[in-house]
């Protein structure tokens, strides 16, 4: 099955503060060709409780718009905060944020 691997650089985070369909988005990016920022993946946050729209995926796996429930936020927010390197990994239906090294049981985060 096709999938794509790519680097994750950097991410906005934006909180919903009116009314609106979505508590919560994360746009993840790469850096891409010429040093230039590529967006690579849209997360929308949906309020608790609220049916999950399906994901969708650009036909070159090279981007995502994804789904997700409210509560999922905080673990993504920490991932993206204290784990590197990320990668994504659009494979669909799934997309994965994920380390791209594998980490020494019991090594603890550095301080």
């Amino acid at each position: 099955m096709a999938h794509t691997i790519q680097s994750v650089n950097k991410y906005a985070y934006s909180c919903t503060l009116t009314s609106n369909d979505y508590a919560a988005k994360l746009s993840l990016w790469k850096l891409g060709e010429n040093n230039t920022d590529s967006k690579i993946a849209d997360i929308n946050f949906v309020y608790d409780g609220q049916i999950l729209p399906a994901s969708n995926f650009q036909a070159d796996l090279k981007y995502a718009k994804v789904f997700m429930p409210e509560k999922a936020l905080a673990r993504i927010i920490d991932q993206l905060r204290n784990e590197k390197p990320l990668c994504l990994i659009i494979n669909p239906p799934f997309v994965f944020l994920s380390t791209d090294t594998l980490e020494p049981i019991g090594d603890g985060e550095l301080k």
